[in-house]
């Protein structure tokens, strides 16, 4: 872990996980208000830090652990604010239980108190706006800082061009989340797992021009008569060891049956 900053943000810079499936995470404070949170496995590594640091509320990009799995330490141990979409308040309540590879590579998380998100999320010097953007999860959101060009874009970006997805993830969503995003007026882009851009809206096209080429073949695919599994084979040829390790819950064939 190191951390770092970028004119008044400070950030996380970390690679995380089990042998060689270690993913790199970046979280941000801005302004006291800090930006996801890690997941709780990494109670012990972030605790410190996160108590030298001013944070005055937190923003939950979406309810996924590594993003919000420590939430309910904030909570509990500095009172920081905490909002996410209205949608997860409920869920947020309660404590969850993940299968065993999730639970190896980030943790379970406790249940917290979570505020909705309005239109803008203030700080002292900066107005985030505050959009919806489902796809990854229902529940994703963007935060943008549009007299300083930042997007905060949670999981929308991650890499130009995806290859594997969680059963409860929808490209079509993603999508046109993405064609969204792309009309913002934004240049730096924040991204929880592969750091800071400053070609954001370059980075963000990129991606959508890879979903579309992507809608494009397996449409063609799909009118040649072939199903989804046939299909998957022909555009994913290469299985990852995550699809075998979570039981085929992360797979890429969430990616072609939801386009």
């Amino acid at each position: 872990m190191i951390t770092a900053s970028y004119e008044n943000i400070e950030y996380i810079e970390d690679r995380v996980g089990p042998f060689n499936m270690k993913m790199r995470l970046y979280i941000y404070l801005v302004d006291g208000l800090l930006i996801d949170t890690g997941a709780s496995n990494f109670e012990k590594r972030y605790s410190p830090l996160y108590k030298s640091w001013n944070i005055e509320k937190v923003a939950i990009t979406h309810f996924h652990e590594d993003h919000a799995g420590l939430a309910a330490w904030i909570q509990q141990n500095i009172g920081a604010e905490i909002y996410i979409h209205s949608s997860a308040v409920d869920k947020a309540k309660l404590d969850s239980k993940f299968p065993f590879y999730r639970k190896y590579y980030w943790g379970n998380m406790k249940g917290f108190n979570a505020l909705p998100f309005s239109d803008c999320l203030k700080t002292e010097k900066h107005c985030f706006q505050v959009i919806h953007t489902p796809g990854h999860t229902d529940n994703h959101v963007v935060l943008l800082e549009e007299d300083k060009k930042w997007l905060f874009c949670g999981d929308m970006y991650v890499a130009s061009r995806q290859k594997i997805a969680f059963i409860e993830e929808n490209m079509s969503e993603t999508i046109n989340s993405l064609e969204k995003i792309a009309k913002l007026n934004f240049r730096h882009l924040f991204c929880a797992h592969s750091g800071i851009h400053h070609k954001g809206k370059e980075h963000i096209l990129a991606k959508l021009d890879y979903f579309y080429k992507l809608r494009e073949k397996i449409y063609t695919l799909r009118k040649s008569g072939m199903d989804d599994d046939e299909i998957n084979k022909i555009v994913f040829p290469k299985k990852r060891l995550i699809t075998f390790l979570s039981g085929g819950e992360c797979s890429s064939k969430y990616i072609v049956s939801t386009i």
